[in-house]
């Protein structure tokens, strides 16, 4: 009987990853985040899809390319904070991701906040221009601190682990034998 088989997984999205603090303690001042959104991401048009599977020897499909055409650029929202999420420590922290197809880009983030003085709600939308080329398989961290006179960005890049099957989890081989055998 054929041993058991591993499955590998290779991410095609980019991770971006908003990770909000703030740098001093907010006693009688409040600094609540009502939305958090992506722009310049590409939001309508056509993306073409290159598949290569030319030999059919395998049953595996690989991506050779993507093209986007005629797109209108726009932006992503970035899942609301729920409750009014306020910063009150700089141990509280607003970690929300959204997953983008990389061709689709983004030229920055758009967040607005609000501060609130003795009742008093003043709102604000800070506007950051920034964003590396998006890659298939990498995690983006925006860490943004925010206090009352200040935000500061920093971008940090990592690879987004593979996954893979370890040998307790492998899975059995499918056999010709079995009620859904593999086309050839």
């Amino acid at each position: 009987a054929p041993d058991n088989v591993g499955m590998m997984f290779h991410h095609s999205l980019a991770w971006v990853d908003f990770v909000l603090s703030t740098s001093t303690p907010v006693t009688t001042t409040q600094i609540r985040i009502d939305e958090i959104r992506t722009t310049g991401s590409a939001c309508d048009g056509t993306l073409t899809l290159a598949i290569d599977n030319a030999d059919k020897t395998t049953s595996a499909l690989g991506l050779s390319s993507a093209v986007w055409s005629n797109y209108v650029a726009g932006g992503r929202k970035v899942n609301k904070p729920a409750n009014d999420f306020i910063l009150s420590t700089a141990e509280t922290q607003y970690n929300k991701g959204i997953l983008l197809v990389p061709e689709c880009g983004m030229t920055g983030f758009e967040m607005d906040y609000t501060i609130i003085v003795q009742g008093n709600e003043h709102q604000f939308t800070y506007t950051n221009n920034v964003a590396p080329t998006l890659s298939a398989g990498k995690k983006y961290t925006y860490n943004i601190v925010v206090s009352l006179t200040e935000i500061k960005v920093d971008i940090g890049i990592d690879n987004w682990e593979d996954w893979a099957t370890d040998e307790e989890n492998k899975l059995p081989p499918v056999s010709p034998d079995s009620p859904n055998p593999p086309n050839p």
